[in-house]
């Protein structure tokens, strides 16, 4: 089973904006023309400016929107997905976040996540169309509505995990699930329930 995973939206959990040297670069696609994303991995400081909140929990959530295949955890996480050999990401580095323009003395850092799993289309009565071979993007036939399923195929079998066509929303297996529960991480929502990506079997 996976559990969509996501920093906890609330008024006490501390939550950030972007300040400088992070976020995105885009191009157009040469092929298709359409829109391209890419963050900015270990190619620029990664500076955060406390908007709220007050709680220094494990997860820290940004004002808007969220980072591709991506959380900002605290030490412990890190700590623990090393000692535990949690798989699913290849690379972290330190973050800088200040508080009216003062440096906090809590580490946080990004941590990417690689693992990767898509969506089983069929199952979910949607065909894709007008797919760029360049850059991977392409339209669907209809709106997507109702419970979404992942292709037990395309699971590389990771921890953690975003799905190829949709890197803002992030999985996680039962194993980390359970993991997070024993070492009390704070500030992770999960939804178990109607919310769940299922395996197709």
């Amino acid at each position: 089973m996976f559990y969509n995973i996501k920093p906890k939206s609330n008024n006490t959990n501390i939550y950030l904006s972007e300040k400088s040297g992070s976020g995105y670069t885009t191009t157009y696609c040469a092929n298709c023309k359409r829109l391209v994303f890419k963050y900015n991995y270990g190619k620029a400081s990664h500076h955060y400016a406390i908007v709220g909140g007050r709680d220094y929990s494990d997860c820290l959530q940004l004002v808007s929107g969220s980072i591709p295949s991506g959380l900002l955890v605290s030490k412990k996480v890190i700590q623990t997905i090393i000692e535990e050999k949690i798989s699913g990401w290849d690379y972290y580095e330190s973050i800088d976040i200040v508080k009216n323009e003062i440096k906090i003395e809590k580490q946080y850092f990004l941590l990417r996540i690689s693992g990767s799993c898509d969506l089983d289309y069929s199952k979910m009565n949607l065909k894709k169309k007008n797919y760029c071979s360049l850059c991977g993007q392409y339209d669907l036939n209809r709106k997507r509505l109702g419970l979404s399923f992942i292709d037990k195929s395309s699971w590389d079998g990771s921890d953690l995990c975003s799905i190829k066509t949709t890197p803002g929303f992030l999985l996680c297996s039962s194993r980390f699930y359970e993991l997070s529960k024993t070492k009390q991480f704070k500030g992770f929502d999960f939804f178990p329930d109607n919310m769940v990506y299922s395996i197709k079997r």
